[in-house]
């Protein structure tokens, strides 16, 4: 009986968070074998191409980033196929355009 107490509180909270995290999604840019798509959200077009811009220079041909808003302004997050050296540039490009 305890077991089910635990499974169905695990569950709401993973609802609740799941909740959460999609009301704070703003964007998001998916890069498929070098194309990309805005598949959520509005942003300027020259931002899109410029984000895709340092994907290309990086190698990166399959990736996602998303626009998550956090304590009042729109910070960037990476899907993994994203490497942490080229995160710093899209992080640059993305300063530029949020103002």
């Amino acid at each position: 009986m305890e077991y089910v107490i635990i499974a169905v509180v695990v569950v709401a909270l993973a609802i609740g968070y799941i909740a959460y995290a999609a009301r704070n999604f703003v964007w998001s840019i998916k890069v498929r074998d070098g194309s990309s798509a805005l598949t959520r959200g509005r942003i300027p077009l020259t931002a899109v191409a410029e984000l895709v811009e340092v994907l290309n220079r990086n190698g990166v041909r399959n990736a996602t980033i998303y626009g998550i808003r956090r304590r009042g302004t729109v910070t960037l997050a990476f899907s993994r196929s994203i490497p942490q050296s080229c995160r710093q540039g899209l992080r640059n490009v993305w300063s530029m355009h949020a103002r």
